[in-house]
């Protein structure tokens, strides 16, 4: 999760999907595919079964952000790239790798799509002394609970 934005051991529902890295270096920095004019970046999530998802995490009293979630290939690993993420969507609440591509596949056929996280460790740099997947399981255990009343 990015911090301020989605604390460890906390749960983010994304409102969007987002390729981060996907598009070309320039001369001027990175271009997405978006400025490049070959399709979209960015995915909405299905707004009603993502509100209805972090309204009863939240009422069940699990700590929940939501915001966009980022799908890059390689995990962030630097206070550097973490800002130029921020830089290119502000609003971002944590970073995962498969979102998108499952959120496209899901536009293809038709169906609605959805991520859920469940954060183990700051975006940034990768410190695994401060990771807490076992709290993040933990979250993400409860949540699944609550996933399948909503879904």
């Amino acid at each position: 999760g990015f911090p301020g934005r989605a604390p460890v051991g906390s749960l983010v529902v994304a409102t969007a999907l987002v390729a981060a890295d996907l598009g070309a270096e320039t001369a001027n920095g990175f271009a997405g595919v978006d400025e490049l004019g070959f399709g979209s970046a960015r995915l909405a999530a299905d707004a009603r079964l993502a509100g209805a998802l972090a309204a009863r995490l939240a009422a069940a009293g699990l700590p929940v952000s939501t915001g966009p979630v980022l799908t890059v290939t390689p995990a962030t690993g630097t206070a550097a790239t973490a800002a130029e993420h921020l830089r290119r969507v502000p609003d971002a609440a944590a970073e995962a790798m498969e979102g998108f591509g499952a959120a496209e596949a899901a536009r293809q056929f038709g169906l609605p799509a959805l991520e859920l996280r469940a954060i183990s460790n700051a975006v940034g740099p990768r410190d695994r002394d401060a990771w807490r997947i076992g709290d993040a399981l933990r979250a993400l255990e409860r949540a699944s609970e609550i996933l399948k009343e909503v879904l």
